[in-house]
C-alpha cells in the first residue's frame, strides 16, 4: 500500500475545513486535483472516507477513525523535517568529546564557553578520562571527537594537528634543580622522579625516546593522573615528569615548570576522529571550532 504524504494532507485538510473548495485553496491545488487525491486514498484503503451530499460534506465512521491517525502522522513528519532543518542549521544537536583529564580541566572549559556562544542549541558532553582512553572511546564509537597525541601508523584515526607540547619537569621552587640553568635528562635520572605509570601514552612515548639515547628513568613513584603528580610535587615528595600542558596548574599552585633538554622531547597534539565515519553537522561544527581555537591555547604552553 503506497499512501502518499500528499494524499494524507489532502484528506486532513478537507476533513478539517469541511469543504473541497476551501481545502483546495489552502493547499494551492485545483479542486479536481484535490478530489482525485482523496479518491485515490479511498481506493487504496478500500474505504469511503466522506459522505458527499449536495450542500454538505461529512466524514464517514471510517473517516472519523482515520482522521486523528492521519493528523498525528502529519505532525510527526513535520516534526522530523523541522528537526532536520534545525540540525542542518546547527540550531540543535548533541556532541560527545573525550579529552585527558588535564586538558578537560584546563583547555576544554574556555572552548565550550566560546562554542556555546556560537551554537547555544548544541549540547556537548565531555568524557574526561586518562589520555590513553581517548583513542579507545573514539574507536568504539562512544564519542565523536577526541583531543590527544598523534601516533605513527594509526590508520584508525583522522588527526588534525593543532600544536605541540614539550616534556618538562615539575618541581617545587626550592628544589635543588632550580639552581641549574639547563636541566638534562641525566639530571632527572639522578632524582628518581614521579612518573605516569604504564600504559600511559605520555609515559610510553617518553620511554621510547629516551631509550634511543641510552637513558632509563627509574621512578620513585608511579601514578595514574597528572593531578596526583602535581599534588605530590606541591607536598615536596619529589619532581615529576609532565608535559607543558600542566603549565596553567603549575602557575596556580606556585610550582615551577622547566623543559628538559638533551634531548628536548615534544609530542604532537591533535583533534582526533574515527577514520571512515562522517560526523554529524553538530559534531563537525565542534571539530572546526576546536581546530580554530585550540592552537591558541596550546601555543601558550610553549
Amino acid at each position: 500500500m503506497n499512501i502518499t504524504l500528499r494524499q494524507l494532507r489532502a484528506f486532513v485538510t478537507v476533513a478539517e475545513t469541511g469543504k473541497f473548495t476551501l481545502a483546495a485553496e489552502l493547499l494551492g491545488v485545483s479542486q479536481s486535483s484535490l478530489s482525485l487525491l482523496v479518491r485515490d486514498l479511498e481506493t487504496l484503503l478500500g474505504l469511503r472516507l466522506f459522505d458527499r451530499h449536495t450542500r454538505r460534506l461529512e466524514l464517514t465512521d471510517a473517516g472519523h477513525d482515520l482522521l486523528p491517525v492521519a493528523q498525528k502522522t502529519l505532525m510527526d513528519l513535520l516534526s522530523v523535517v523541522e528537526n532536520s532543518r534545525d540540525l542542518l542549521a546547527l540550531k540543535k544537536g548533541r556532541v560527545t568529546i573525550a579529552a585527558g583529564s588535564l586538558h578537560a580541566a584546563t583547555v576544554i572549559p574556555d572552548l565550550l564557553k566560546s562554542f556555546n556562544r556560537r551554537y547555544p542549541g548544541i549540547r556537548v558532553i565531555v568524557e574526561d578520562v586518562a589520555e590513553r582512553q581517548v583513542r579507545e572511546l573514539i574507536v568504539a564509537g562512544t564519542v565523536d571527537i577526541g583531543i590527544g597525541m598523534t601516533l605513527e601508523g594509526d590508520s584508525s584515526m583522522l588527526a588534525q594537528v593543532i600544536g605541540h607540547d614539550k616534556y618538562a619537569v615539575l618541581m617545587h621552587k626550592e628544589h635543588p634543580l632550580m639552581r641549574k640553568k639547563t636541566i638534562t635528562w641525566q639530571d632527572i635520572a639522578a632524582t628518581q622522579p614521579i612518573l605516569l605509570k604504564p600504559p600511559s601514552l605520555i609515559r610510553t612515548y617518553l620511554d621510547r625516546h629516551l631509550a634511543r639515547v641510552g637513558i632509563t628513568l627509574t621512578p620513585a613513584y608511579e601514578v595514574a593522573l597528572p593531578w596526583t603528580m602535581t599534588g605530590m610535587v606541591r607536598a615536596g615528595v619529589g619532581v615529576a615528569i609532565v608535559t607543558t600542558g600542566v603549565l596553567p596548574v603549575a602557575e596556580r599552585m606556585g610550582l615551577e615548570l622547566r623543559t628538559v633538554s638533551a634531548p628536548v622531547i615534544e609530542r604532537e597534539l591533535a583533534v582526533l576522529t574515527r577514520a571512515g565515519y562522517p560526523l554529524s553537522p553538530a559534531a563537525q561544527s565542534l571539530r572546526m571550532h576546536l581546530i580554530e581555537e585550540l592552537p591558541k591555547a596550546v601555543a601558550s604552553y610553549r
